[in-house]
């Protein structure tokens, strides 16, 4: 009997390579949630979203923190469906579409029910853009740094049925690899090395990721793992650093752009 990934490893392998034809643009976004669950949103967030509709991406990914939720001492669902009330206000007026990944501060309660009642498709999905493949993940499962046997099965699943497409882009709210000089300021997903043979043999072309407000890019084996931190909007004090990323995906390379605002 063939293990799962193994299987999917070889089916992927034997995939014939397409061409992209087009440059695709997505934009990254991350952390425009409150400063704490009991504060309204930031009012500059407005300025984010014009500047978003202005580039006119054909994707927006929300990578990690669309609410103040987590494990905050006290926090109670009143909390957290008042900031999700006050949300439309902003994110209504977003022009392009709006794709989430679940990050740390999602949960409530120990669940990503509410993110998911938020987002309206469950944590782990996977979208298309043309002949770009998406793929969504929780890499922060039960609220550590890994995940499931579960989740790796079903990621390996879906490589091997989208193994035509002409790029895959995994989104992830925590960072498989960093620069060297970042080491230790944030949490790798546990068991990076395997996943990367898996993305590897599957050709994965990038994995995004938005913890904290590093931004640093590792290229392994033809993939971009890239961490596209953004300063939070409601830290007026650091306009003169990147508050999003713009993401272009060529058949040859992988370009990441940050931009202020």
């Amino acid at each position: 009997i063939v293990p799962l990934c193994l299987a999917a490893v070889l089916s992927c392998s034997q995939a014939p390579v397409k061409s992209l034809g087009s440059p695709v643009r997505f934009a990254v976004i991350s952390g425009t949630a409150p400063e704490s669950p009991y504060t309204p949103y930031p009012a500059d967030l407005s300025r984010l979203i014009a500047a978003l509709n202005r580039e006119n991406p054909a994707i927006v990914a929300h990578i990690g923190s669309i609410f103040y939720g987590g494990a905050a001492q006290g926090l109670r669902e009143e909390d957290v469906t008042r900031q999700i009330a006050a949300r439309p206000a902003f994110f209504d007026k977003l022009n392009p579409v709006c794709e989430y990944t679940a990050g740390e501060l999602d949960r409530f309660g120990g669940t990503l029910e509410l993110f998911e009642n938020v987002t309206g498709k469950p944590a782990f999905h996977s979208f298309s853009y043309g002949p770009v493949f998406f793929l969504s993940i929780v890499s922060d499962d039960a609220g550590t740094a890994s995940i499931s046997k579960n989740q790796e099965e079903r990621i390996a699943r879906e490589l091997e049925r989208n193994a035509d497409k002409a790029a895959i882009v995994i989104l992830s709210y925590r960072p498989f690899f960093l620069k060297t000089e970042f080491a230790g300021y944030l949490t790798t997903v546990a068991g990076a090395d395997r996943f990367h043979a898996l993305f590897a043999k599957c050709r994965v072309r990038a994995v995004i990721s938005a913890a904290g407000e590093i931004v640093s890019r590792t290229d392994r084996d033809g993939i971009a793992y890239i961490n596209a931190g953004c300063v939070p909007m409601y830290k007026r004090d650091a306009y003169d650093r990147f508050r999003y990323h713009v993401i272009d995906i060529t058949n040859d390379a992988v370009v990441v752009t940050g931009r202020k605002l």
